[in-house]
């Protein structure tokens, strides 16, 4: 498992979810439903003042835990930050298929977050994002 800060950018499908995203120049469909939650940002570390009724994106940032397939190779899962109001997308977090979120659950026999594209992937969704 890697922690660092990339661009990429990305399409979404018509319900509003990321669909697929291109990163180093490839194209990965993204698994249906990936898991989206809000991280807050320490804003009162910041001198700067906004004028009323901007700053979405200013207090929370955007993450989505997404399961990426080029068609080619083991579909793989990584975290991915939108910024807003410029709409830049950063992959901050991947995944090794060899991590725990890909483990077997030995209760049900199938397999746990790359092909539960229902489900949380049965992952924290703060795990991680502090560094640590």
């Amino acid at each position: 498992m890697g922690i660092f800060s990339e661009a990429v950018d990305v399409m979404y499908s018509a319900q509003g979810e990321p669909a697929q995203l291109v990163w180093r120049g490839t194209v990965y469909d993204v698994a249906p439903h990936p898991l989206c939650w809000y991280e807050r940002r320490a804003w009162w570390e910041r001198d700067e003042r906004l004028p009323p009724g901007t700053g979405v994106g200013a207090v929370d940032t955007q993450i989505w835990r997404m399961v990426l397939s080029d068609g080619t190779a083991q579909p793989f899962s990584l975290d991915v930050a939108h910024y807003r109001p410029a709409g830049r997308w950063r992959v901050i977090k991947i995944y090794d298929p060899e991590d725990a979120v890909f483990a077997e659950d030995p209760a049900d026999g199938d397999p746990g977050g790359a092909v539960d594209a229902g489900g949380d992937f049965g992952l924290d969704p703060g795990e991680g994002l502090d560094g640590a």
